[in-house]
């Protein structure tokens, strides 16, 4: 069945093969790059920071943290009990110390996997605290006191391995 050239042009655009064959291309690829957008959007790298400057004042803060923690003379081991979820800080000082301390782990990769713990005193020089969940892998560890006066403002900080092992010498 042949079509005349007449009957053919009086077809809307959508009917012919041409207007397919010229369209399909350019939607697939519009809707390829917008999945894309929408996936780098959805999976942007957390770990970029976007305020160099302000990151830069707030590092020589905390190097300030770390030299009091240094002539305060604060040393400590953190050990993790995985299997009861418990966290233990032995803490010495030439100082009385705080009741409470903030324990942050900093996941090195993601930051929606990052916690805070609260550790309380228990005794003179412990502390103990509880984990939400189990954690695995490689963690940074910061631990400060809560008091917001700038005189107890110390940090002890580390890194911990748990295929190394389950405790982290603090100001060593």
């Amino acid at each position: 069945m042949n079509i005349n050239r007449e009957e053919e042009e009086s077809y809307a655009w959508y009917q012919q093969f041409w207007g397919w064959f010229v369209f399909a291309p350019l939607i697939v690829v519009v809707v390829a790059s917008l999945f894309f957008v929408s996936t780098a959007f959805k999976h942007a790298d957390d770990v970029v920071i976007d305020n160099y400057y302000q990151e830069g004042r707030t590092i020589n803060q905390s190097f300030e943290k770390d030299m009091l923690a240094q002539a305060l003379g604060l040393k400590g081991e953190l050990r993790f009990d995985r299997a009861t979820g418990e966290v233990f800080l032995q803490l010495q000082s030439d100082r009385a110390l705080v009741e409470t301390l903030t324990l942050s782990l900093s996941h090195p990769a993601s930051e929606k996997y990052d916690r805070q713990l609260i550790l309380k005193r228990s005794n003179n020089l412990f502390y103990r605290g509880d984990l939400e969940r189990d954690i695995d892998h490689s963690w940074y560890v910061r631990i400060e006191p809560i008091a917001a006066d700038t005189e107890s403002s110390w940090r002890l900080s580390g890194r911990i391995d748990f295929s190394q092992g389950e405790s982290l010498l603090l100001g060593q």
